[in-house]
């Protein structure tokens, strides 16, 4: 039987033991890596996906308000014509009312 030396190995059993450590944070970063890879580059589509459907959104957003804009415009305009044909209506029932009036003095007087 071969003679084994018990004194060299075990002075030599923390540098073995620090290799061990480092093989186990290895392998076990690689693994990692390996998982993560796969999740990470799915993360950055979703992100990349949300990032354009952000970009649609504000587009959209700017659309809605230009329309919005237009349409205050108009109904800022149809409300000064309405006004006017208000008043064109009034003077006009009033008119009408002058006329009525005169009408039933001039009927009566006769």
């Amino acid at each position: 039987m071969p003679n084994v030396p018990w004194s060299f190995l075990l002075t030599q059993l923390p540098t073995v033991m620090r290799a061990v450590d480092t093989l186990i944070e290895t392998t076990a970063r690689r693994n990692v890596m390996r998982d993560t890879g796969p999740l990470i580059e799915s993360l950055e589509q979703r992100v990349a996906a949300l990032e354009e459907q952000q970009r649609v959104s504000a587009d959209l957003l700017k659309q809605v308000t230009e329309h919005v804009s237009a349409i205050a415009v108009a109904a800022e305009e149809s409300s000064r014509q309405l006004r006017r044909l208000q008043n064109t209506v009034y003077a006009a029932g009033a008119v009408a009312l002058v006329a009525l009036v005169l009408g039933i003095v001039l009927w009566v007087r006769g």
